[in-house]
């Protein structure tokens, strides 16, 4: 269940810039096909591990902040929160699938 942009936006301090750069585009780009897709247990780190990384390299602080925010839940059984707070990071920066 994804965070409203209000809720994210309260829990973050920070206020969406609307615009995403080609590091935290791809970083959306890639969770949102990671979760339509799914992909084996063995490679959700990996693939996270990649999110993260994009995520972090991104000049929008809400995206970067968002991917340290799920770095630190790969490995847990909270991944999945982390994804959620991810993906309303990226809708709040105005991201649309596809």
């Amino acid at each position: 269940m994804a965070l409203s942009v209000l809720a994210l936006s309260a829990c973050s301090g920070e206020q969406p810039s609307g615009e995403l750069d080609r590091y935290g585009q791809s970083a959306c780009d890639d969770l949102a096909g990671f979760l339509d897709e799914g992909a084996p247990e063995s490679e959700r780190e990996l693939v996270l591990t990649e999110v993260v990384d994009n995520a972090k390299s991104s000049s929008v602080e809400s995206i970067a902040t968002a991917g340290g925010e799920l770095e630190g839940m790969i490995k847990s059984d909270g991944w999945e929160a982390g994804t959620d707070a991810f993906t309303a990071a990226c809708e709040a920066e105005g991201w649309q699938a596809g």
